[in-house]
């Protein structure tokens, strides 16, 4: 049975697919040179990290229309 703990490195891969190719159309060189050798090669992680302005951290108050 999943958990959130094999939800979560189950997602690593995506998310990390995610930061690669937003560092590729959108950083910086400095920050291409830091940060892709690393995601790239698995030794980092892709993260996501979501707000909303009413709820924070807690789900159970987002709102929706």
């Amino acid at each position: 049975m999943w958990n959130s703990a094999c939800m979560s490195f189950a997602l690593c891969p995506l998310l990390t697919v995610g930061a690669v190719e937003l560092l590729k159309a959108h950083g910086s060189d400095e920050q291409k040179h830091r940060y892709l050798p690393r995601l790239v090669t698995g030794e980092w992680t892709g993260t996501m990290n979501l707000t909303e302005p009413q709820a924070g951290s807690d789900l159970g108050a987002l709102r929706t229309r």
